[in-house]
C-alpha cells in the first residue's frame, strides 16, 4: 500500500473512531473516539484498554522558570470542543511508567562529550539549506532546518524491544566523533512509522537517532524504547555502540503518540518533549508530567478535525494554559490533524512549519545550536515573523 492510500485508510479509520466513541471493553479509551472492541491496536503491544488516572509526575524539578510569563504573537483562536485528542484515535489515559535508570542521563555508559553550548556560525532561517561550518558540539551547522540535513537517513525495521520498533538514524553515526542525540517517536492511532517517513527521515538527516514503536504506543512502549537505545549505546557490537549521546534525549509523537509522550514526560532522562496535534484528555492531569521544556505544534480549529482542521486543537490550548514549564506553542495555519502524516516535504506547512520547527527545536535543545534559539524566543522570533505559516504563543521561554 502506498503512502497516500495508507493515510487515506488512517483518515477513514479515524472518522470511524470519532463516530464510534469510547468503548467499554478494551480498545483505546479516553473521551470519545476510543478504539472500539477489545484487544487494542494492530500487531502486538498495541493499545489495550485504558488504565485509569495516569502518572502525576512531581511538580518540582526540571526547568520551571517563571520569567517571561506568557508571550503571544498573533494568537490563534481555540475552536469548539472536542472529546478526542489525537484525532485519528483517542489514546488511553494510562499511567506512565517513567522507567528507572539513572535519574540524569540514564545508563549513559558511553555518553562522551555532551552536545551543549556554543553558537553556530550561521544564523536563523534562510532560504537555503545545507551546512555552514559547525556547531561547538561538532554537528554541521545548517542555515534552514526546514531543508534536508547533511546526514543520510537509514531505516531498519523489526528492531528494538521484542523486534516491534523501527529505527531511523544517520548512516554516518558517530562521524567525526560526534555523539548523536536520541529521539523516541510515538505514532498516532491506526498508524505506523512509514506514515511519518517524511518527518522521520528529515529529523534523521539532521543527525538524530530515532526509535519508533510500530503501532500506537502507550507510555510504557516509549519508555521501553528509551531503555533500549541507552542499552544499545553500551552493548558491544551494536550499530549504536558509543555513538549516541545518552544525555540528550527527546520524546515526541503525533496525536495518540503525543499523549503517550505526555505520559512519560516526567522521566528525568529526557531533555525535552515535542507534542504534535495531540493534547491531554480531561481532566488534563498528564500536563503535570511536564518538567522539561516542551514544544506544542497543532493545526487550525474547525473543519472535520481530521482532513480539515485539527481535532486536538482545543486540548492543545488547554495544555498550554495549564503548563508551568517553558513551552513554545505554534499553530500551523491551514494545517489539519493529518497534515504532518500526509503533506509533502515541499508543502510550506511542512517545510516552513512542521519540519523547520521540529528540527530547529531539537537542534536547540539537544545539540546546543544557539542559532536555532531565535526561531522560537522573543516577540520577533523567526518563526513568529512567518505570519502566513505560524501563530505563536510562548510561556516561560528564554
Amino acid at each position: 500500500m502506498n503512502r497516500t492510500a495508507r493515510v487515506s485508510c488512517v483518515a477513514a479509520a479515524a472518522l470511524c473512531l470519532v463516530a464510534c466513541g469510547s468503548s467499554s471493553s478494551g480498545g483505546v479509551a479516553g473521551g470519545s473516539g476510543g478504539l472500539p472492541g477489545a484487544g487494542g491496536m494492530v500487531g502486538s503491544g498495541g493499545v489495550p484498554g485504558a488504565s485509569s488516572g495516569g502518572a502525576t509526575a512531581p511538580t518540582t524539578g526540571g526547568v520551571t522558570s517563571s520569567a517571561g510569563g506568557v508571550s503571544t504573537a498573533t494568537p490563534g483562536t481555540s475552536g469548539g470542543s472536542s472529546a478526542v485528542v489525537g484525532g485519528a484515535a483517542g489514546a488511553d489515559q494510562g499511567g506512565a511508567t517513567s522507567s528507572g535508570g539513572t535519574a540524569n542521563g540514564g545508563a549513559a555508559s558511553s555518553g562522551g562529550a555532551a552536545s551543549s553550548g556554543g553558537a553556530t556560525s550561521s544564523g536563523g532561517t534562510t532560504s537555503s539549506g545545507g551546512s555552514a561550518g559547525a556547531t561547538s558540539s561538532g554537528f554541521p551547522a545548517v542555515t534552514d532546518p526546514g531543508q534536508k540535513g547533511p546526514f543520510t537517513p537509514k531505516t531498519v525495521t523489526s528492531t528494538g524491544p521484542m523486534m516491534q520498533y523501527t529505527a531511523v538514524y544517520p548512516t554516518e553515526l558517530g562521524q567525526n566523533g560526534i555523539k548523536n542525540p536520541i529521539v523516541i517517536w510515538g505514532d498516532g492511532a491506526a498508524t505506523s512509522p512509514p506514515v511519518y517517513a517524511t518527518l522521520l527521515d528529515h529529523i534523521a538527516s539532521h543527525g538524530f537517532a530515532i526509535l519508533a514503536y510500530d503501532a500506537t504506543p502507550q507510555g510504557t512502549d516509549m519508555t521501553a524504547a528509551l531503555d533500549w537505545m541507552i542499552a544499545e549505546n553500551a552493548r558491544q557490537g551494536s550499530p549504536f555502540e558509543g555513538k549516541l549521546d545518552t544525555t540528550k534525549i527527546a520524546a515526541m509523537g503525533h496525536s495518540a503518540g503525543s499523549i503517550a509522550t505526555f505520559q512519560i514526560a516526567s522521566d528525568m532522562r529526557l531533555t525535552t518533549t515535542m507534542h504534535l496535534d495531540g493534547g491531554t484528555f480531561d481532566p488534563h492531569t498528564d500536563i503535570k508530567n511536564l518538567v522539561k521544556p516542551a514544544a506544542f505544534i497543532c493545526g487550525d480549529s474547525g473543519g472535520d478535525g481530521l482532513l480539515v482542521g485539527d481535532v486536538a486543537r482545543p486540548n492543545c490550548d488547554i495544555d498550554f494554559m495549564n503548563a508551568t514549564t517553558p513551552v513554545w506553542y505554534g499553530d500551523v495555519k491551514g494545517a489539519s490533524h493529518l497534515t504532518v502524516a500526509s503533506a509533502a516535504a515541499t508543502d510550506p506547512k511542512m517545510a516552513k512549519g512542521f519540519l523547520a520547527a521540529t528540527v530547529g527545536w531539537l537542534r536547540w535543545q539537544l545539540v546546543g545550536d544557539q542559532s536555532m534559539k531565535k526561531l522560537f524566543v522573543g516577540a520577533s522570533c523567526d518563526l513568529c515573523s512567518l505570519t502566513d505559516i505560524w501563530s505563536v504563543q510562548t510561556k516561560n521561554l528564554m
